[in-house]
């Protein structure tokens, strides 16, 4: 490490110096190239146990003798020590390989007697305005007499903060500053460093159409425009990237791609918001930690995640993770501290301003993230969070609002399988525990109608049968006149007829049918409805698939030739009084001609209750006192 200004290296090759010394400039690399080594952090090949990498070891007083007494280097065993002629005493020793050169050595006795000012590490140091420095530089621009030319070129330049600086040390040189760039050059120049990107030549004559007239509006004026550009986060974010070692691929072998460009669109957002740094600091270190955390919080921290990532089969895991770890240390240092992590990793190390120890100490936070670089089966490194697109944002706000509405209709059932199960159980706690049959009023249908061609006859006993064509699918519609009131629940009964195949109850090539929805409406306003019972389904053809939207529906194979009933209860009982008009439709839309061939349509204003068949284990259950069933029992029941 090369000590920098104001130290010129002479023609002789000797260090000719001006200027006040600054510790970790001028003298810490002095010490650290010839001293450290026998006198650093490594405690095994420390001679003397004497540190100079800390100041309390530097500054020591042992029997009377001062390693190093500021103010007097005539009484500091470390000037002694490197102007001595004994080669015994000699520092450092011949046997080092090290010599310290007659600048060096005058520098430090200077440091010495100058009061010996200590020093931070540089990353250790707040950045301040150089406010002293910069009124200075201004004076001596203002005081001194450049040649002629030099002197026009400073009366027509900016003398802002950066300019005092870079033409007081012109002017010392005797160099001329660069002449002042055209505007078509200074618009591409503004592009370029604000957004990566040149402008269009139409950009380029609107700014000198503007220059024109106002050359310093016109460049304030480009300037603001491209600080709101979306582009300016895209250039700006460049060296954050590469130091926070972004890419989209793991980096191994194969080299599987990741998603990390959410991450990569945050940091981009992040610099077009001006968000401050310390929350940008918070966001992506500890983003997850945060009280009720945001989408974008979460994605911050990504930030950790763009190390790379070994899914080798043969890699082993344990070290993969580990090596994940030191990984987000080693960069955290690096970012977030201005400090490097690497050497202190295996032992204490002059480079690395921190210990062992306390790398350990930095790595533990890392080190509770359950990852190994295993993927799953999508290609993907685990710990994953999955975010939705704006279409699947929308999407599930939709799905969410039908969520909503039908845990309104669940709770409505809820309720109304309380008084349910009341009814039942006091039907069958009756003197003989037998449950009441619900009485049945058969339907004489009015009007009946097929969608798409059948033939719908009314029988003599008001059944309804389909004859003539045989579509694929089919819309029944019924009209029925009733003075029935109080009407809670129907029933479809689905019968055998010698006209059909296997005697139905459908027209398939089987016999068999899918009833796929079942509607009704009471004077033209719809009636909500829910499956109550049937007295036989197929599998995966349930009597509750008729009313749930599923278009699935209720059928019967292998059962054909015999009777089959579906039983389903209105929401609330239809009102009495008059007679009504109820229009059903029974659609078949499964397809393959699977509609139905005889039916008939019965009512009952019954309680729903009694319409279910009770199998005996519920019969038992019902038999026990309510405070003796078990919770299984009491959950069996309620279903």
């Amino acid at each position: 490490m090369l000590p920098r200004f104001p130290i010129l290296l002479a023609a002789s090759g000797s260090l000719a110096f001006a200027g006040a010394i600054d510790f970790s400039r001028d003298i810490q690399p002095i010490l650290s190239e010839n001293c450290y080594h026998c006198h650093g952090p490594d405690a095994k090949a420390r001679k003397a146990e004497l540190r100079l990498d800390e100041k309390e070891g530097a500054m020591r007083v042992q029997d009377g003798v001062a390693v190093v007494k500021p103010g007097d280097s005539k009484a500091s065993a470390l000037i002694e020590r490197i102007f001595t002629d004994d080669a015994d005493d000699l520092m450092p020793p011949k046997k080092s390989n090290r010599t310290l050169a007659t600048a060096q050595k005058e520098l430090l006795r200077r440091w010495v007697d100058e009061g010996a000012k200590w020093g931070e590490h540089w990353a250790f140091v707040a950045p301040v305005r150089p406010v002293a420095a910069l009124v200075k530089a201004r004076a001596d621009l203002a005081a001194i007499e450049p040649p002629p030319e030099l002197a026009r070129a400073i009366t027509s330049a900016a003398t802002n903060a950066i300019d005092a600086f870079i033409l007081k040390r012109l002017a010392d040189e005797k160099l001329m500053p660069s002449p002042e760039a055209p505007p078509e050059k200074l618009c591409r120049r503004l592009y370029l460093d604000l957004t990566g990107l040149p402008p269009t030549p139409e950009e380029v004559d609107a700014f000198l159409k503007s220059a024109a007239s106002d050359p310093q509006s016109a460049v304030e004026s480009l300037v603001d425009k491209l600080l709101a550009s979306p582009r300016y986060g895209e250039r700006m974010v460049w060296e954050w990237l590469e130091a926070a070692r972004y890419a989209d691929t793991n980096g191994y072998q194969g080299d599987p791609t990741r998603s990390m460009w959410y991450w990569r669109d945050w940091a981009i957002d992040a610099f077009n918001k001006n968000m401050p740094f310390d929350q940008f600091t918070i966001e992506q270190i500890a983003g997850d930690l945060l009280r009720e955390p945001k989408h974008e919080q979460l994605v911050a921290t990504g930030f950790h995640r763009n190390h790379m990532i070994n899914g080798e089969g043969g890699r082993i895991a344990e070290e993969s993770r580990v090596d994940y770890v030191q990984d987000r240390v080693e960069t955290t240092g690096t970012v977030w501290l201005g400090l490097t992590f690497n050497c202190c990793r295996c032992h204490d190390h002059k480079f690395d301003p921190i210990s062992q120890r306390e790398y350990y100490q930095l790595s533990a936070y890392f080190n509770s993230i359950e990852e190994s670089g295993a993927n799953d089966a999508g290609g993907l490194a685990k710990p994953i969070i999955s975010f939705a697109s704006p279409e699947q944002t929308a999407k599930l706000a939709t799905l969410e609002q039908a969520e909503k509405e039908a845990n309104k209709t669940r709770a409505a059932v809820e309720k109304r399988i309380g008084t349910d199960q009341s009814s039942l159980e006091k039907a069958l706690s009756g003197a003989d525990g037998k449950l009441p049959e619900a009485k049945w009023q058969a339907l004489t249908p009015n009007e009946t109608y097929s969608a798409n061609g059948a033939t719908l006859t009314v029988l003599d006993d008001g059944t309804i049968r389909a004859g003539g064509t045989s579509p694929k699918t089919d819309d029944y519609n019924v009209t029925i006149h009733t003075t029935l009131g109080g009407i809670t629940a129907f029933k479809i009964e689905a019968l055998p007829d010698d006209s059909f195949v296997n005697k139905g109850p459908g027209r398939s090539d089987n016999g068999n049918f899918v009833l796929t929805e079942v509607s009704l409406q009471d004077g033209g306003a719809p009636v909500a409805l829910h499956a109550v019972s049937a007295d036989f389904s197929q599998g995966g053809f349930s009597a509750q698939a008729v009313f749930d939207g599923s278009k699935k529906g209720w059928a019967i194979m292998p059962q054909f030739g015999k009777t089959h009933t579906l039983v389903f209860a209105a929401d609330k009982a239809l009102p009495s009084g008059g007679e009504r008009a109820l229009g059903f439709r029974l659609s078949f839309g499964f397809g393959r001609e699977h509609t139905l061939g005889r039916f008939r349509i019965s009512a009952t204003t019954d309680n729903p209750a009694l319409l279910r068949a009770v199998p005996d284990s519920i019969r038992s259950i019902v038999a026990k006192p309510a405070a003796s069933r078990s919770k299984k029992e009491k959950e069996e029941l309620t279903a």
